[in-house]
């Protein structure tokens, strides 16, 4: 992707033919993808860790 886009767009003033999108950059995706991955872990841990104290 070469930047970042919004497209809205509404037809007659009602939200029938509403469109809304949105392009993130690369660089941004691969954070949350990164971020993500951290809580997933973060919670599998703390899901073990509240297992073993039962």
């Amino acid at each position: 992707m070469s930047g970042d886009s919004v497209t809205i767009n509404s037809t007659n003033g009602d939200h029938s033919g509403f469109i809304y999108q949105n392009q993130l950059p690369e660089k941004l995706i691969q954070q949350y993808e990164e971020r993500i991955k951290e809580l997933k872990e973060q919670l599998d841990y703390w899901k073990n860790k509240s297992e073993d104290s039962k």
